[in-house]
């Protein structure tokens, strides 16, 4: 009965299962305001990418960083990532993909990946908090890459949206 359970939950996405989201709200827009008025206002960001061993094997970090600067680059034009600065007026985007094994016989996957941006050290307007979309992620070893760009893509266009609300509510102010 596990290894049928097992199975099951590998070919369906886990995105709408589990997930935590920390987002601008559109039912309290000076809230939202208040705490995320600092992603339209930084021309740059500095990425950074973190996989586990075992994500390692699916997808590099290099890659990651690619498709993920690609992405964004697509979705949100204004924001231009960068690696390394010699600045302090950036905003700060964290990728993270950590999978663990489930185990050795049925060769599935499962773990967590989160596009997290903080504030640049140099904002001091509002209360700004960090934006924060992570979801759960699993399947066999020929269906993580697909679920890892498709997650990935889904992190970004849901990124994009907000940053537009964000822009959008600022131009009002």
């Amino acid at each position: 009965m596990n290894k049928f359970i097992v199975i099951l939950l590998s070919l369906l996405s886990f995105n709408s299962i589990a997930g935590i989201a920390e987002r601008p709200s559109y039912t309290y827009p000076s809230i939202a305001l208040d705490r995320y008025e600092w992603i339209v206002n930084g021309d740059n960001s500095l990425i950074s990418v973190y996989l586990t061993d075992e994500a390692k094997k699916f997808i590099s970090k290099d890659e990651l960083e690619r498709y993920t600067k690609l992405k964004m680059r697509n979705f949100v034009s204004a924001i231009k990532l960068i690696n390394e600065s010699d600045k302090y007026d950036y905003n700060y985007l964290d990728i993270k993909l950590e999978l663990n094994k489930y185990n050795d016989q049925t060769r599935i996957y499962y773990g967590l990946i989160s596009l997290q941006m903080y504030p640049s050290v140099s904002w001091s307007k509002g209360s700004p908090i960090p934006y924060q979309l992570t979801s759960a992620i699993a399947g066999s070893e020929a269906q993580l890459l697909t679920f890892i760009k498709q997650d990935i893509d889904l992190m970004i266009e849901t990124f994009a949206e907000d940053y537009y609300h964000i822009s959008d509510l600022t131009e009002k102010k």
